[in-house]
């Protein structure tokens, strides 16, 4: 319908990519958006996006789907703060069966401004979609202690226990100016509430950005995403993909950029995978100003370009 935005899921063909079922909608509300799906251990898909409320604002909502793309169940609770817009950008099945959500969730300004504050939003609920844990993370402080505004585009699991989510942060008093952020929540050993074990932002020139996170075979966590360089007299409205990697404690060792440097393009990472112990692969998109074209890159464990 005009106006109805529905979740639209398509199989595809593992080999030839050819459609292999018929697309399948999901209407939930008058406006849907799925932004994530991620396998479950019983051989179905999680889907995670957000969806109109009965109030009027958008909250989170989990979906699982059969191999064929059709509905097993949703959810029996939308997830968020309900009395303000939440979106769920990224969800993962962790190793206890909990299902873990990983996005942002938007508050009013305690200075009284109509835009609205937003602070990551990690989600954990149980193998049937009951909630367990709602809980919110602030940004990076500046000197005298603020907090930053953040929000997450990805999460994983960590091997030596907790979660690892990348996205970006805006430092206090500069919210056009973005950088890409990193940030470790581990369960409280007491409670098991989610609280921060260290969190990091990386950020250069104007509008940085950590789309996607992985934990490395060496204990590392490499990111990538996006980078928006200073105009030069060489160049000018340049979007870089970007590739950073850190130790366990979030702290940098190395990081570069890719694409085509050229004036009005843009070029972003979505996604990362390693491949065993020597390889990270990348796709994104790259855009000149009039064509956007499918952009992939392979480099060695250190960043380098492949030969």
């Amino acid at each position: 319908d005009t106006g109805d935005a529905d979740v639209y899921v398509q199989v595809a063909d593992a080999a030839s990519g050819a459609p292999a079922t018929t697309a399948v909608l999901h209407d939930f509300s008058a406006d849907d958006k799925a932004f994530a799906v991620s396998p479950a251990s019983d051989g179905n898909y999680w889907v995670v996006g957000q969806t109109l409320s009965a109030t009027g604002d958008y909250q989170v909502f989990l979906h699982k789907i059969a191999s064929d793309g059709l509905a097993v169940w949703d959810a029996p609770v939308l997830y968020g703060r309900a009395e303000y817009d939440d979106y769920g950008y990224a969800v993962l099945e962790a190793q206890n069966g909990d299902i873990v959500i990983a996005g942002k969730s938007e508050s009013p300004h305690t200075s009284g401004a109509t835009d609205y504050n937003s602070d990551v939003m990690v989600v954990r609920a149980d193998s049937a979609g009951q909630l367990l844990e709602a809980a919110y993370f602030d940004g990076m402080e500046d000197q005298d202690g603020y907090a930053g505004e953040a929000f997450a585009y990805d999460v994983k699991e960590l091997a030596g226990g907790g979660f690892v989510l990348s996205g970006k942060t805006w430092p206090p008093g500069t919210p056009s100016w973005s950088d890409a952020y990193l940030l470790k929540v581990i369960p409280d050993a007491t409670t098991d509430v989610l609280t921060v074990g260290w969190k990091n932002s990386f950020g250069y020139f104007v509008e940085d950005a950590a789309w996607a996170v992985e934990e490395t075979n060496d204990g590392g966590i490499v990111l990538a995403g996006s980078m928006q360089l200073m105009n030069t007299a060489d160049y000018e409205n340049v979007v870089m993909a970007y590739l950073l990697k850190t130790d366990n404690l979030g702290q940098k060792l190395w990081d570069g950029i890719y694409g085509r440097q050229e004036s009005n393009t843009t070029n972003i990472f979505f996604d990362i995978e390693e491949m065993g112990t020597s390889q990270l692969n990348m796709v994104g998109r790259s855009w000149d100003g009039t064509v956007n074209d499918v952009l992939f890159v392979q480099t060695e464990a250190d960043g380098t370009m492949s030969p």
